[in-house]
């Protein structure tokens, strides 16, 4: 993971913050392996952020030929704890010029992508390729393995989710149950898309582990939902 320096606008070259209003200023990263400082400003014009490269060698901004050009090429990386074959490249978004590590995922024999996942490169944490590879192939890969669970299982997969969502909803001030609602029963079809023939007893498990009343958490889900699990 590396760790960025996030600069104010007052911390910007004097050559770098002539060129913007500070209204327009979002944010600036020190990007010390490139030698430069990636800023994002307002483009009015799109509605969207924009992303400018400033060298600190050449005391400029890069055109976005030259930032295409100095864009690594695309390699193989190891990624520990997925068994298929990673590769690592960069691009500029089309419009924004927003820098991405791309990483796509591809079978041994490179014949089938598999997933493809990014991240910004100028964020003030860039995490590591293995965080953001390894949950992307298991979300991708969860509704076949899913198929072959037992019934149990998938119920225990949803309890442990639901759980687990409801806890960081109320660290947020919210109510957990304002996590039900139509959103979340179709976010659980893509991956189970009989997902509906076992809500009741995931529901009545779920309240068991938070020690509540199983008819007051149906009922607050069906509210929520729209739907008729029966109690």
């Amino acid at each position: 993971m590396i760790f960025r320096e996030q600069l104010t606008y007052a911390e910007l070259p004097i050559q770098l913050s002539g060129l913007f209003d500070e209204s327009d200023f979002l944010a600036a990263y020190d990007c010390a392996e490139n030698g430069s400082v990636l800023v994002w400003i307002i483009n009015r014009e799109l509605g969207k952020q924009q992303e400018i490269e400033y060298s600190l060698s050449l005391s400029r901004v890069l055109s976005v030929d030259e930032r295409e050009k100095a864009l690594p090429a695309s390699e193989e990386v190891f990624v520990e704890g997925v068994p298929y074959r990673v590769i690592k490249s960069a691009i500029l978004e089309q419009g924004t010029n927003v820098r991405y590590e791309v990483y796509s995922v591809f079978s041994t024999d490179l014949n089938e992508k598999i997933v493809e996942c990014d991240q910004m490169f100028a964020s003030p944490t860039l995490e590591d390729i293995a965080d953001v590879v390894r949950p992307a192939v298991e979300r991708e890969l969860l509704p076949s393995s899913y198929a072959q669970w037992l019934l149990d299982d998938r119920v225990n997969y949803w309890v442990a989710m639901l759980y687990r969502v409801r806890r960081q909803t109320a660290e947020t001030g919210a109510l957990e149950d304002d996590i039900f609602g139509i959103g979340l029963i179709n976010k659980m079809k893509k991956i189970d898309t009989d997902v509906s023939s076992i809500l009741t007893p995931i529901l009545k498990r779920l309240a068991i582990m938070e020690s509540i009343s199983p008819v007051e958490l149906i009922n607050s889900f069906n509210r929520r939902t729209g739907l008729s699990i029966s109690p």
